[in-house]
């Protein structure tokens, strides 16, 4: 890793005929610890190669390389060109992996890398980008949004009618407002576009890929007609998958695990083991924090470790209720 991800980040942005200011400025952002670098991989050359892929995205997104204020100059060279780096090396290593003496003529399934995030946070915006910067280097790509497989205006519509109590599905965007079938259908027939399916017969060497329109029906959207749905062709290196966090896109599909991005995701902590039932005989137990009521609750943990010299303090007013005041402590102003 580098050692000198771990310094202060460099806030000036940097002269792209500067090599080592480049070098330093990248290497301090908070994604560059990603791409698991050492300080003998970031040579010279390197950097050369990193400017050159700034310039590419500049021109993509309308920048000029060379007089690029502060947030210009982190979102490309301490944003994009981080994701860009984490992908290309993952294709790579995907496209090893597959070869073998046994399949050595025969494409691999394109490679899954699923970008999640909330709403609004740019990740279309992102994927465009990234899908732009890898096809004008050689790298054949797709995307698709889980926004893009949203029900049709009218099944939209007949969801909200069947639940008329039930604020969430009356517009588009939460859980259950999705085609998830659409979506199911739409990444296997781009996994499967580059050769035979798990079946044995022919893929397709061609895929339509969904779009939605949130610009019809007066903004409410709807989905776009199927001839306006771009066609990817084979052969296809990468498909981008906009998604939404784990507890949305989780829903949504599980493809096989040679064609997806391989990502650090902690593990979900045990499940607790049941609470022993209590004998209706016997005395309720005594709660740990002190307190009358239910045992403490998370906020009541999290306040056990405030120093009693905190101008915060706790008070228990009723069972199982935790409340704060301002203490009014001789001397605070």
């Amino acid at each position: 890793m580098m050692s000198s991800s771990g310094g202060d980040e460099i806030e000036t942005p940097p002269s792209p005929s500067d090599v080592d200011a480049v070098r330093a400025y990248v290497t301090t952002g908070p994604l560059f610890p990603q791409l698991e670098m050492r300080d003998r991989d970031v040579t010279e050359t390197r950097v050369a190669e990193w400017i050159a892929l700034v310039a590419e995205l500049c021109d993509v997104l309308g920048f000029d390389a060379h007089s690029m204020d502060d947030a210009q100059a982190s979102r490309t060279y301490r944003y994009y060109l981080p994701v860009y780096l984490w992908t290309e090396a993952r294709i790579l290593a995907h496209v090893d992996a597959y070869q073998t003496p046994q399949r050595s003529r025969d494409p691999p399934p394109p490679l899954v890398v699923g970008l999640s995030a909330p709403q609004g946070c740019g990740k279309t915006t992102v994927v465009s980008t990234l899908v732009k910067l890898l096809e004008r280097r050689g790298t054949r790509a797709a995307s698709l949004s889980i926004d893009d497989v949203y029900l049709t205006g009218a099944e939209q519509d007949a969801l909200a009618a069947a639940n008329p109590t039930n604020a969430l599905l009356r517009f588009r965007g939460n859980a259950g407002s999705h085609d998830v079938g659409l979506g199911v259908e739409t990444l296997r027939a781009l996994r499967d576009v580059n050769g035979v399916r798990g079946d044995g017969s022919e893929a397709r060497g061609a895929v339509r890929v969904p779009r939605y329109d949130k610009t019809m029906r007066g903004g409410r959207g709807d989905r776009a007609p199927v001839d306006a749905w771009p066609e990817v062709q084979a052969p296809l290196d990468v498909v981008l998958l906009e998604a939404r966090p784990r507890s949305t896109a989780s829903t949504f599909v599980s493809l096989p695990r040679r064609t997806r991005a391989a990502t650090r995701v902690a593990p979900p902590p045990p499940p607790r083991p049941p609470t022993p039932p209590h004998p209706p005989n016997d005395p309720p137990p005594r709660p740990r924090d002190g307190c009358s009521g239910s045992p403490r609750s998370a906020p009541t943990r999290a306040m056990r470790s405030t120093p009693t010299s905190s101008p915060w303090t706790r008070r228990c007013r009723t069972a199982g209720t935790t409340r704060f005041r301002r203490s009014s402590t001789r001397g605070s102003s």
